[in-house]
């Protein structure tokens, strides 16, 4: 939720909009972050103002992030405390490195220094969930420079994922875009040619002649306003999803349960999900908030909701093996291992193994990938040869009969 907050500070009018979940927080909010000032009204907002979801492209990615957090875990491994390592950071950053991760490392810098705590200074600077829930877990055991070293590892393999499956996709979408510009050409350059020269014999054209014609008549007049209506509507809903979780949980709902992008979606999520938890549990943190911590690393909403009834089912008094089959989403390979681990003790060891099970998987997943697209797009590609054949050549074979 959005409150939008007037308050006077030296005898001066100013609002704000904040993110909180109700009112009492995002009161606390404004009094912690100005000194003398008196809140006039605070009206609550259901979609966020532009400057809240243009916020986004300002906030450093995790790759951005990732040189950096990887010499602070140097540092911290070299007994450094957190404060200098940060300070050390900031006055050595070089010139040409972007802006949004000064400014970024300058906020927690900022926040630490009005006494919060680590966790809270990075999300109130924007950091995402992989990088908070590994901060907790330093929180929870102590030692941050553990932490440190296991977040940049993490991080390093979700680049890696990532930089797997755009190469995964390359093809694909090599393809895809000659489709676009062949449709693109023909319905520009060669269509309008043939069309004068059907409609000059006013002949009953077939049924595929004058689809393809109506579809060449659409795009001509209507087909520019119909891109820049399409992208302008996309980029909208991308930033909506950020900040709104309702508009953000039915898209990774799709999301995970298309086809292509269901494995994708489960199998990497749930690997990171594992790997976290083995990592917390051989910390010595209870499993209930272990199990919290964890479901923060999830990227996916829908798959974060499903791993919540895991933390439900545990505080009713049920054994891991039935939480974790309540969520719907572990396959019964990983479950008998759980049943197994849940007898021997060894559950840390049971969780990092099923996190390289689920990280094989999604490997294996992506190294095919192509082929699995490959025949759809061939597909594609074949019925819009078909169409246009038929739509091009079949008044041809009649032209015969046409000019007598």
């Amino acid at each position: 939720m959005y409150f939008r907050i007037t308050f006077l500070q030296d005898l001066k009018k100013r609002e704000l909009t904040i993110e909180a979940k109700d009112e009492t927080e995002a009161k606390n909010e404004i009094f912690a972050t100005f000194t003398g000032i008196t809140i006039i009204k605070t009206e609550k907002q259901n979609f966020p103002p532009l400057n809240l979801l243009f916020a986004n492209f300002l906030t450093p990615k995790n790759a951005d992030l990732l040189p950096t957090l990887r010499e602070i875990s140097v540092m911290l491994n070299a007994g450094i405390t957190f404060s200098s390592a940060l300070d050390e950071t900031l006055a050595n950053l070089p010139k040409t490195h972007l802006k949004k991760v000064q400014t970024f490392l300058q906020k927690v810098k900022t926040n630490i220094e009005k006494g919060k705590n680590l966790s809270t200074s990075f999300a109130k600077a924007g950091a995402s969930g992989e990088v908070l829930c590994f901060l907790r877990l330093g929180e929870e055991s102590g030692n941050f420079a553990k932490s440190f070293e296991r977040l940049v590892v993490v991080l390093e393999e979700n680049e890696r994922i990532k930089s797997r499956f755009k190469s995964a996709m390359r093809y694909p979408a090599m393809l895809f875009s000659a489709i676009f510009v062949a449709f693109f050409v023909i319905m520009e350059f060669v269509v309008p040619k043939f069309r004068d020269i059907f409609v000059s014999f006013g002949s009953n054209l077939p049924l595929p002649t004058r689809i393809l014609l109506k579809t060449q008549e659409f795009f001509s007049e209507f087909g520019l306003f119909v891109a820049l209506f399409l992208v302008a509507f996309l980029l909208f809903l991308s930033l909506l999803a950020r900040k709104n979780e309702k508009v953000r949980l039915f898209f990774d709902t799709i999301f995970a349960q298309i086809w292509l992008f269901k494995k994708l979606v489960i199998y990497s999520n749930l690997s990171r999900f594992l790997l976290v938890l083995s990592e917390l549990v051989s910390s010595g943190v209870v499993i209930t908030q272990a199990l919290l911590i964890s479901r923060q690393s999830v990227q996916n909403l829908w798959l974060q909701k499903r791993l919540l009834h895991i933390e439900n089912a545990i505080e009713n008094g049920e054994n891991l093996k039935v939480a974790f089959e309540k969520s719907g989403v572990f396959e019964p390979v990983f479950l008998a291992l759980l049943g197994a681990g849940g007898r021997s003790g060894a559950m840390d060891f049971v969780f990092c193994k099923t996190a390289e099970l689920y990280k094989t998987k999604f490997d294996f997943f992506v190294d095919n990938i192509a082929a699995l697209v490959e025949p759809l797009m061939l597909l594609l590609l074949g019925l819009f040869v078909v169409v246009l054949g038929l739509g091009i050549f079949m008044p041809m074979w009649d032209l015969s009969s046409v000019i007598r």
